[in-house]
C-alpha cells in the first residue's frame, strides 16, 4: 500500500467487519483531529453520514468516531496512522440484517445487498470528493 500511494494517493480505507450485536451497517472512525475546521473535508464523520444519507442499510447514529485503549493496533488506527491523508473506517455488516427504523421489518443481507452496499460507498464517496472540492467548508 506505502508503494501504491506514493504514484497514486490512497484517499480511503475501509476495513470490513461483520457483527451479531445489533442491525444494520456502520462505521467506526477516528476522531476528529483537534485543529481540524468543522464541516472540512478532513472531517471523520462527514463521510459516513454522507452515506448514512444516500444508502438505506447504513446508520449514522450507530456510528462511533473514538479510540478506545483496546483498538490502538486495529487496522483502522495502524492504517490512520501509515496514511495520514486518507479517510479510515471500519465498516461494520449486521449478521441479522438491516431496519431503517427501530420496529420496523427486518430485511437480509444478501450476497446482492452487500456488493450493492460496497458500489454504493464508492460511488458516494466520488461525490463526496466532488461535492468537497467544490465546498471545502461543508457546514
Amino acid at each position: 500500500m506505502q508503494v501504491y500511494n506514493k504514484s497514486a494517493p490512497i484517499s480511503l480505507i475501509i476495513d470490513l467487519h461483520g457483527h451479531s450485536k445489533s442491525y444494520n451497517s456502520f462505521f467506526y472512525g477516528n476522531p476528529p483531529k483537534k485543529d481540524l475546521v468543522p464541516g472540512s473535508l478532513e472531517d471523520p464523520q462527514l463521510f459516513p453520514y454522507f452515506c448514512s444519507k444516500k444508502i438505506k442499510q447504513v446508520s449514522f447514529t450507530q456510528s462511533t468516531f473514538s479510540i478506545t485503549e483496546d483498538k490502538n493496533n486495529s487496522a483502522r488506527v495502524v492504517l490512520s496512522e501509515l496514511f495520514p491523508k486518507a479517510h479510515v473506517y471500519t465498516l461494520e455488516n449486521s449478521f441479522h440484517g438491516w431496519r431503517r427504523e427501530r420496529g420496523s421489518f427486518i430485511h437480509d443481507y444478501t450476497p446482492e445487498v452487500l456488493r450493492k452496499i460496497g458500489k454504493d460507498i464508492l460511488l458516494t464517496y466520488f461525490e463526496f470528493e466532488r461535492v468537497c472540492e467544490k465546498n471545502p467548508q461543508i457546514t
